[in-house]
């Protein structure tokens, strides 16, 4: 997880925002299901200590206000939707942590792994269901009320999408067929389709230019996927070429990121034996990442994702472009899809 002092400055800039609108949600909330939800924020480092500043960079709220503000927009009045999605991102990481038994999350014990996972399913859930009742604040904003009805309709889609997306994940690592094709089809739902709702609740609370709208959803599609890329590329080389990591959780038990479907689908004959040698076993020791790493880097998986990634930035800030965004709002937006692809 970054720290604010490495964020872009509109991320730095907006983050305040986010964390008032969420505390604003939480904060007086007494009943220990809202303490839970807020550790899971980054408030306390563990249940028994003050509340603290978060480390997140509330990437994905952040772009909601991007989008609003790049189309001349007040970016306050967008706020709650800003916070809305924030919420949701942060039910499916609780689900996604229960799901591959994952006891830490950026440096602390998990919610489940401290309330276990009956309690970290309900407070997964409750958030979900918050970040519902958040975007009927955006009447509060003076946003009407087609708009709001239409951005809870976004919103429940993309977490639908992401919800098939992750199924999707989970199913890949059961094979090892898994192509190209179907991977794009996964990671369109589970990493694309929800930045992309941030970025067309953005614009949905600025104009009422249904094509506009739509290019933001895209812009943010494209780069939802090209974070998920990079993350792909985190998981199984660290996050800088300095860094020395052993392969994420979810490559250990045997996730299919893009890295390794492009070398089982692409890579020589002799690679792909050994490849399918490691996934057909039930798990993967440190011996086998190791190996996993040689094998992606000999067929040259780290730079074909890579270059992806750079390609679906283009493509994003391309979609906005030709919808006459320039100046300030396009810079804004050009310093955190930079942020994104920063390996």
């Amino acid at each position: 997880m970054e720290t604010v002092a490495e964020l872009p400055e509109p991320l730095a800039r907006y983050r305040p925002l986010v964390e008032a609108e969420l505390r604003a949600l939480l904060g007086s909330q007494s009943l220990p299901l809202y303490r839970m939800m807020r550790y899971q924020l980054g408030w306390a480092d563990t249940p028994d200590e003050p509340e603290v500043s978060a480390t997140a960079d509330r990437l994905r709220s952040t772009l909601c206000l991007l989008a609003c503000q790049s189309l001349g927009g007040d970016a306050l009045a967008a706020i709650p939707a800003a916070a809305a999605v924030e919420l949701v991102h942060n039910f499916y990481l609780i689900h996604h942590d229960i799901q591959g038994g994952t006891p830490q999350r950026a440096g602390r014990p998990t919610v489940w792994w401290l309330w276990g996972p009956a309690q970290g399913i309900n407070v997964g859930d409750g958030m979900h269901a918050l970040a519902r009742l958040c975007l009927f604040r955006l009447q509060e904003r003076g946003v009407p009320k087609l708009k709001v009805l239409r951005a809870i309709q976004a919103l429940d889609a993309a977490a639908l999408r992401l919800c098939e997306g992750r199924f999707l994940d989970l199913s890949f690592r059961e094979r090892v067929d898994v192509g190209e094709q179907q991977y794009w089809r996964m990671v369109e739902a589970k990493a694309g389709g929800m930045v992309g709702c941030t970025m067309q609740l953005g614009a949905l609370v600025a104009t009422d230019d249904e094509d506009t709208v739509d290019a933001f959803r895209r812009c943010g599609e494209r780069l939802g996927i090209a974070l998920q890329l990079v993350e792909d590329i985190r998981g199984l080389w660290g996050g800088s070429p300095e860094e020395l990591s052993r392969p994420s959780d979810d490559v250990m038990s045997m996730a299919k990121p893009l890295p390794v479907v492009y070398a089982l689908e692409k890579g020589t004959v002799a690679q792909k034996k050994e490849l399918g040698s490691i996934y057909f076993k039930r798990t993967m020791d440190a011996d086998d990442a190791a190996r996993l790493v040689v094998l992606l880097d000999e067929a040259g998986a780290r730079d074909y994702v890579q270059e992806k990634a750079e390609a679906l930035v283009r493509e994003a800030i391309g979609a906005v472009e030709e919808r006459g965004v320039a100046g300030a709002g396009l810079a804004d937006l050009q310093a955190v899809a930079e942020f994104i692809v920063r390996c």
